[in-house]
């Protein structure tokens, strides 16, 4: 061939040992199309192969993928469903939180859900005494009963009766007609006896009065019925259990001996039912079952301590079946000797430095520790539950309250919000926590925790804040009057001077 011929060359590029990858570089126009379609058939076989290789790799991530997050979501639902029945927590709460409604506070707020109806009980501002029922969603006043019989130096006092299948829901209401001031003693005896006003909880109907015999009659529901609490003339306590309508007594039960006399003012015996058990507290304690079947009965050993006024037994029906039982107050002796944690017959008895700190809401993550004040009641000490033994120590302040939240202790108090470790006590995060006039809290929907706050340009607002850092997720104006937030069968509501305002 000579060199001034001119020959046709298709150039080949092997890049690949799996398969050559073919670029034609130069033929001419009448050949460079079937070049082309030669070069790209080695390339489509490589890409198959490829694609045979790594397709069961992409499916296996994708399956990863969907199943995490499935998991993820069946999890979340879960925690979701476990909060929701924690008593204590709010439902969920979001940035558009606003006020929905307003209507007047009645006597020192208390309220009260029975019959699907928010109950208030107590003076209005024109001074006179009754109960009203607000439809939780709108605030609009279903009934009212007036409860007239009270003087204007008087009080009322109600607690609610769910319904069941044999009973109706009922409001049960303890009236004071008047008391007068002793000059003794500087304390309020009551003049005259107590008078019992039950209320239909569905229409306010007034279904039965009668009068309660003894002296500080106190009530609370228990069992599906009215325990009624007092001291007889000869100053021995009175424990009943009965149906709120009709007065028929359930179970009776009458202390070995007088009570002694109080050096603090009116003595009276405070009934309070935690879990399956109505502690009723005073300076002898005991606890019965539903039964009424007495369970564990103490005795105050304060002796000549107890002089100085103040002391006291603190008694606490603990989730596990056990009770925590301490004296506080008085003089001259060591905190270190608080009291105890034993069940009901003094076995499995360990010592705890201070009163039993029970959370405001309890996730279940911190199993097996006991919280409790420390022995100068300014911080907290966990212990183990069976043992007794300290397993850590803060020096936190607890005037806010406690939470238990995804094994973290949340503690509210004075200006500051902080997050331990369930486990260790190591502090996770700390946070200001300016509070102003609204009182020191702590509040949560499973999601956040909310805290009422003062901002310096805002004024009152709530926190929303993550429980894993504190950092603040969102925050919405508070009523500029509110002084106090708590949670009413999920709801949240404000407290004011004159005012109860619903939010959400």
């Amino acid at each position: 061939m000579a060199r001034d011929q001119m020959q046709d060359v298709v150039l080949v590029e092997v890049t690949d040992l799996d398969g050559a990858e073919v670029a034609a570089s130069a033929a001419p126009a009448g050949r460079a199309d079937a070049s082309r379609e030669g070069a790209q058939a080695p390339r489509r076989a490589l890409a198959a192969r490829r694609l045979r290789r790594w397709w069961p790799v992409a499916a296996g991530l994708v399956l990863v993928l969907v199943v995490t997050s499935l998991v993820g979501a069946v999890r979340a639902r879960e925690r979701a469903a476990r909060l929701a029945v924690v008593p204590g927590v709010l439902a969920p709460l979001d940035p558009g939180l606003a006020e929905r409604w307003r209507a007047p506070l009645r006597g020192w707020g208390q309220i009260d859900t029975v019959a699907g109806s928010l109950v208030l009980a107590g003076r209005d501002g024109s001074g006179r005494t009754g109960v009203v029922a607000l439809d939780p969603v709108t605030g609009r006043q279903r009934w009212s009963a007036p409860l007239d019989e009270v003087a204007e130096t008087g009080d009322a006092w109600c607690v609610p009766l769910d319904g069941s299948a044999a009973a109706a829901p009922y409001v049960a209401c303890r009236l004071v007609r008047s008391a007068v001031l002793r000059a003794q003693d500087g304390t309020y005896q009551w003049d005259g006896p107590a008078l019992l006003v039950v209320l239909d909880a569905r229409t306010g109907e007034r279904v039965a009065e009668r009068a309660l015999p003894g002296e500080q009659v106190l009530l609370a529901a228990f069992g599906g019925g009215l325990v009624v609490t007092s001291l007889r003339a000869d100053r021995v306590a009175q424990v009943t259990l009965e149906d709120p309508v009709t007065g028929d007594v359930t179970w009776s039960f009458a202390g070995d001996e007088p009570l002694p006399p109080s050096t603090t003012g009116p003595l009276a015996l405070y009934p309070s039912v935690e879990g399956d058990v109505l502690v009723v507290n005073g300076p002898v304690t005991w606890a019965f079952d539903p039964d009424g079947e007495l369970v564990a009965e103490w005795h105050l050993r304060g002796g000549d301590r107890a002089v100085a006024g103040g002391w006291r037994l603190e008694v606490t029906a603990l989730p596990d079946g056990r009770f925590a039982v301490g004296e506080s107050g008085g003089v001259g002796t060591g905190r270190e000797e608080y009291g105890t944690v034993a069940r009901a017959d003094g076995s499995e008895s360990i010592p705890i430095p201070g009163p039993v700190l029970l959370p405001q809401v309890d996730d279940g993550s911190m199993r097996g520790l006991l919280l409790t004040s420390s022995p100068s009641w300014s911080g907290i000490v966990a212990l183990d539950a069976s043992t007794g033994e300290k397993v850590w120590e803060s020096d936190a302040t607890l005037d806010g309250g406690v939470l238990v939240l995804d094994g973290r202790v949340i503690l509210g108090g004075g200006r500051e919000l902080r997050a331990l470790d369930a486990r260790s006590g190591a502090e996770l995060w700390a946070v200001d926590a300016p509070t102003g006039t609204q009182a020191s809290q702590v509040l949560t929907d499973g999601r956040v925790l909310v805290v009422p706050m003062t901002d310096p340009d805002l004024g009152p607002v709530l926190a929303a804040l993550d429980p894993a850092d504190g950092r603040t997720r969102w925050t919405t104006p508070l009523p500029a009057d509110a002084y106090h937030l708590t949670v009413v069968d999920g709801r949240l509501v404000a407290l004011t001077d004159r005012d109860l305002v619903a939010l959400g």
